[in-house]
């Protein structure tokens, strides 16, 4: 029988620890982070990544988090500021036990301008080199356009990937892999071992963010991968909401619960 570690955390390989973007509920956590990190704990939620600490120290962080039972499992933060400020961002993450550092977006303009994106291959090279040798893993959050081809031919993706020479881990999101055109089920098997993280990120008929379940990705089918995909945690995602995200991440990890992912 297979277990994952994280921290002072076992368990087994095949329990699914449910886990929340904090992006989700970010409104509610930028005017009240602890009242927040309790809401999803009492929801059911049991890892979390984050999108900024709401300005809470990180020792208050991690003993709030430590009495909730919530495991701080990554961080989204944009390269720039990796580039600029890794120090005070790896104090942090230490602190509260984060261990994966993802960089959320990086614009297609980038991708596609030479000078752009010499440095963005010499800044992910070096960032990923500086958190390697401190114990943590840097990974690249996906969005549609990753998965768009260079003159028809390979996925900027591939291309970054083929370019730095190393395996970047990756946090595949379901929905801007289906926004962009691509099947989520066939985008994780291809990068099978090494897509550590997933974000599960639904899409109703409109092309917009859905509660986990009530869209049109299928996530029977994607959950029934996780374990030849070699992931390691999910994030519940979401951005539009038609009442109050409580309500919808609710619903999302009682969907879960229901196609035993949690």
């Amino acid at each position: 029988m297979k277990f994952y570690r994280f921290g002072k955390y076992m368990w087994e390989a095949s329990k699914w620890l449910p886990g929340i973007q904090l992006y989700t509920v970010k409104e509610d956590f930028e005017s009240n982070p602890f009242r927040t990190l309790e809401r999803v704990a009492e929801i059911g939620y049991k890892t979390i990544e984050f999108a900024g600490y709401g300005g809470i120290p990180a020792m208050e962080m991690k003993k709030k988090l430590d009495q909730l039972g919530l495991i701080a499992v990554a961080t989204h933060v944009g390269i720039e500021d990796l580039d600029t400020s890794l120090k005070k961002h790896l104090e942090y993450a230490s602190t509260i036990g984060i261990r994966f550092i993802v960089v959320p977006y990086i614009p297609k303009e980038t991708l596609s301008d030479p000078v752009k994106y010499s440095a963005l291959i010499d800044a992910l090279r070096r960032i990923y080199e500086e958190l390697r040798k401190k114990g943590f893993q840097l990974a690249l959050h996906t969005h549609g356009h990753w998965f768009e081809t260079i003159n028809g031919k390979q996925m900027y993706l591939d291309r970054l990937l083929e370019d730095l020479g190393f395996k970047l881990p990756l946090e595949i999101d379901t929905y801007w892999v289906k926004k962009g055109g691509s099947d989520p089920e066939t985008i994780l098997l291809k990068y099978a071992g090494h897509v550590p993280l997933v974000h599960l990120k639904d899409m109703d008929q409109h092309g917009k963010t859905t509660a986990v379940g009530s869209g049109i990705i299928n996530f029977r089918k994607i959950i029934s991968q996780f374990k030849e995909v070699g992931f390691q945690f999910y994030f519940v995602e979401q951005e539009d909401f038609e009442t109050i995200p409580f309500n919808d991440i609710r619903k999302s990890l009682l969907y879960l619960k229901s196609i035993g992912a949690a």
